[in-house]
């Protein structure tokens, strides 16, 4: 994971995994946009599940937890607020 902008009102990150990949459980300290570039992916909450393609776009609320599993080769930016934090991925995934 990788900050590839900032500025007063946000902040984007840019987001790899290769097919296979899980992206453990997380959330935002923000509502988080994400765009997804190339591959597929489930993103998973307690209360359901959604599948991300390709071109998809998909608002995570503030806080609410989720895992990813990584279907394809991912690449997707995620928009957040400026000062918003990812909270629950080791620090190797978080980029810390």
């Amino acid at each position: 994971m990788q900050q590839v902008l900032a500025d007063k009102n946000h902040k984007i990150l840019k987001v790899e995994f290769p097919a296979g990949s899980q992206m453990p459980e997380h959330h935002a300290t923000s509502d988080a946009f994400i765009i997804l570039v190339k591959g597929r992916a489930n993103i998973v909450f307690k209360d359901g599940e959604h599948e991300l393609k390709s071109g998809d776009s998909f608002l995570i609320p503030e806080r609410k937890k989720h895992h990813l599993s990584i279907k394809e080769d991912f690449m997707a930016y995620v928009v957040m607020g400026p000062d918003a934090a990812i909270e629950g991925l080791p620090a190797g995934i978080a980029g810390n």
